[in-house]
């Protein structure tokens, strides 16, 4: 009974946390000028990156910026990414294009601090949709470091964020597994 009260009581903190980043006012996604210096700051912090691929010519990238681009949930999550935008027309960004597989525009590619692709977006979403497609990758991403963080370091801190992560996810048998490995890893570092 001890484990769940724990574990909604993570979960509330998540949510008020949660409620109040998104609760934030509207603004403008600071873009990185590289591919270069995009990796190297999600090496640096941890995020990856989140690579817009664009054209000046193209109507459904003015929408994209205009819209989806400049929407609040948008405009939190992307923070959470290193966002770089590449012009398709360009140098640097047409040999990018042809690495990553971009096939129209607006494309968008999501990367590791390593390069690896995690995702992709073709063509204009609506903000909302964006910011769904933009949660799930991050959540995918963000377990994934979490699951190899927490198996090297059996740190009970690490299993303690995995257990309340999993829990909203609704996998509370997981939820559960992860609570246990917490508490053993806890009462270890007494």
């Amino acid at each position: 009974m001890k484990k769940w009260s724990i574990l909604i009581g993570l979960l509330a903190m998540t949510f008020f946390a949660s409620g109040m980043k998104t609760a934030r006012a509207e603004g403008e996604i600071q873009w990185a000028k590289s591919i270069e210096a995009a990796l190297s700051q999600a090496k640096a912090s941890g995020k990856p990156v989140m690579v817009y691929f664009y054209a000046g010519w193209c109507d459904f990238c003015k929408q994209l910026e205009k819209e989806t681009y400049l929407h609040g949930r948008v405009t939190v999550l992307a923070e959470e990414f290193v966002p770089l935008k590449i012009n398709a027309d360009g140098a640097q960004g047409a040999r990018l294009a042809q690495k990553y597989g971009v096939q129209g525009l607006p494309f968008i590619v999501f990367l590791t601090p390593a390069g690896e692709v995690k995702g992709m977006i073709g063509g204009f979403m609506p903000a909302e949709n964006y910011a769904m497609k933009m949660a799930l990758i991050l959540r995918k991403y963000a377990m994934g470091r979490m699951e190899k963080d927490a198996e090297t370091s059996r740190d009970a801190a690490a299993l303690a964020r995995l257990t309340v992560l999993n829990a909203v996810l609704g996998d509370l048998e997981k939820a559960s597994e992860y609570l246990d490995q917490a508490e053993q890893a806890n009462a270890k570092a007494l």
